[in-house]
């Protein structure tokens, strides 16, 4: 009779052996006293160490010195018969690494029933954490300069405004916008407007205390949070040393050197608001009275500033609308020629009254028309506004008398096409070319390079006279002069404060007259207000003369254009 084949009954223990050695989980098993009684090849992939060189050995040798703490814990709810169900820590590998870690911790019994040790089964989630700690950086951080951002800021803002209300203490915000950035950004391109940024990020972060927050709001604008003050003079060493930080020149691709400042608001909690939102406003609104003010300082928020922002708030949206509603005019300021006193020239000056404020001086809607781009629309106006009155004298059989129109750092940044119309349409009306100059101030020819000067020699070359404005109250820069097609330098009203009372200020004067003269430039004096004054400009070869002696014309509501004077 055939024999039937048997099947015999595998070794229990090589299989489950087989199996634990299989798993990619770490399976370890320990006494009570956390000595390693097993340890799997899995254990020996995550941990780095052999089974050889961990049975017998501590389990915190895979601890790191600041989890040491957790072994004595998971030991007692062992010993407690307490199960512990995926417990999320860190370990150390061999080779001196940190290896993320989800560990379920069962106790292990004998064949009675009593407690001798523990089962543990860990897995590597080091991929999972990393993982997570991208997504929250990415929601939480700025990620060209690493810093918090908004969002995170506005977190840990509200965080600390509660802990400053239990603990009774002040907070402080700080809201900065680099001066002059946008100037870098155009001239030297975005990669170099990076660099500065991350350069700008690391200088605030270096000057302000470990305690503190400091976050990127977007574009040049930052924001510092400062917890745990005893009271508000605190602030001040911290903002003077972001200040001087900020102010310290730049390098930027290993090579280029420019020069920023910081306009600084700061906020302070409880007296300046109690939540994060007017903080955060009130703040802002602190930082543009800096701007206001001449940039490069701090300035704290006041009361009287809601009034002046809300104040502000409707002039640049009335502003918007001046032009379509009439309330803009010119006014028609003469160059007078020094040596006969005949008039040669006229400036046209903006004027705007409001129909609420009346009045509004140009050193306070300029800027606004500036900030807003608005002042290429009104640019636009004032250039038509003076074409129509020289057409209108010109059919009129009357010569026409050359004017000079004010133009902005803004309207030159727009370029040869922004300017392109005008040239059309001057041509087009058949004035004379050289009837229209174009006032360019002189900090526009102090800037590194930024397709200012190839403007201006486009407009030269189409024969528009070119002024330098308010000359000698910046950074002259001389070697632009003679590059440029610049035919005529106007002397800052700050320098004939003192003519003829101060010497030095004479010297100034006279010299720069030379100088100008020597570049073959006409000179014009602006700010002249006495006789004695002309009578001095005149002995030192001043071509020129402009001010209130001469002609001070404000018009009233809905003024028009003065009309032309008769030429001398």
């Amino acid at each position: 009779m055939a024999s039937t084949p048997t099947t015999q009954a595998p070794d229990l223990g090589d299989f489950f052996k087989s199996v634990i050695d299989s798993t990619t989980d770490a399976v370890i098993t320990k006494d009570l006293h956390g000595i390693v009684t097993s340890w799997n090849r899995a254990a020996e992939s995550i941990f780095g160490y052999s089974a050889a060189e961990m049975i017998g050995q501590p389990m915190v040798k895979v601890f790191p010195a600041d989890r040491l703490q957790e072994e004595p814990m998971i030991l007692a709810r062992i010993g407690r018969g307490e199960r512990v169900d995926h417990f999320e820590t860190v370990r150390v590998r061999k080779d001196g690494s940190l290896v993320n870690v989800s560990a379920t911790i069962s106790p292990l019994h004998d064949s009675e029933g009593r407690i001798v040790g523990a089962s543990k089964i860990a897995r590597d989630i080091t991929e999972r954490i990393q993982a997570e700690r991208t997504i929250w950086l990415q929601a939480n951080h700025d990620t060209l300069t690493s810093l918090p951002n908004r969002r995170h800021f506005q977190e840990r803002l509200t965080l600390e405004l509660a802990r400053a209300r239990r603990m009774q203490r002040h907070l402080a915000v700080m809201f900065i916008d680099l001066d002059r950035f946008k100037d870098v950004n155009d001239t030297l391109g975005h990669q170099a407007g990076d660099d500065l940024l991350v350069q700008a990020a690391q200088r605030i972060r270096a000057a302000v205390r470990e305690i503190d927050t400091v976050a990127r709001m977007g574009g040049d604008e930052f924001t510092i949070l400062l917890p745990d003050l005893v009271a508000g003079d605190e602030v001040e060493p911290i903002a003077r040393r972001v200040n001087l930080c900020l102010f310290k020149p730049f390098t930027l691709d290993g090579q280029t050197s420019v020069q920023i400042s910081g306009s600084i608001g700061v906020a302070l909690f409880p007296q300046d608001g109690e939540t994060a939102d007017v903080l955060l406003m009130h703040a802002d609104q602190a930082m543009y009275e800096s701007k206001r003010l001449g940039r490069n300082q701090a300035r704290h928020f006041a009361k009287a500033l809601e009034s002046n922002i809300r104040d502000r708030m409707r002039l640049t949206h009335d502003l918007r609308h001046a032009v379509e509603r009439g309330e803009l005019s010119l006014s028609l300021q003469p160059l007078v020629d020094l040596r006969d006193g005949s008039v040669r020239q006229h400036e046209a000056l903006l004027r705007w009254v409001h129909p609420v404020f009346g009045a509004i001086s140009p050193s306070v809607f300029m800027p606004l028309a500036e900030e807003t781009g608005v002042i290429r629309d009104i640019g636009d106006w004032a250039f038509d506004t003076v074409a129509r009155q020289a057409a209108d004298r010109s059919r009129a059989g009357s010569p026409v008398i050359p004017v000079s129109l004010d133009v902005s750092p803004v309207q030159l940044h727009a370029g040869l096409g922004y300017f392109r119309r005008w040239l059309d349409e001057w041509a087009r009306l058949e004035l004379p070319a050289d009837a229209l100059a174009l006032e360019i101030a002189e900090s526009a020819l102090a800037e590194p390079s930024d397709g200012v000067g190839e403007l201006l020699q486009q407009l030269g070359a189409a024969g528009v006279p070119l002024i330098v404005d308010h000359f000698g109250a910046g950074a002259s820069c001389l070697s632009r002069l003679n590059r440029l097609d610049i035919g005529m330098l106007k002397l800052d009203p700050s320098l004939l404060r003192d003519l003829g009372v101060d010497g030095k200020s004479t010297r100034l004067c006279e010299a720069m007259v030379q100088m100008a003269h020597t570049l073959g430039l006409q000179v014009v004096a602006q700010g002249v207000e006495t006789p004695a004054q002309r009578a001095l400009l005149a002995r030192m070869g001043c071509d020129f003369g402009q001010g209130h002696l001469f002609a001070a014309i404000e018009p009233g509501p809905g003024a028009e254009v003065p009309a032309w004077p008769a030429a001398a």
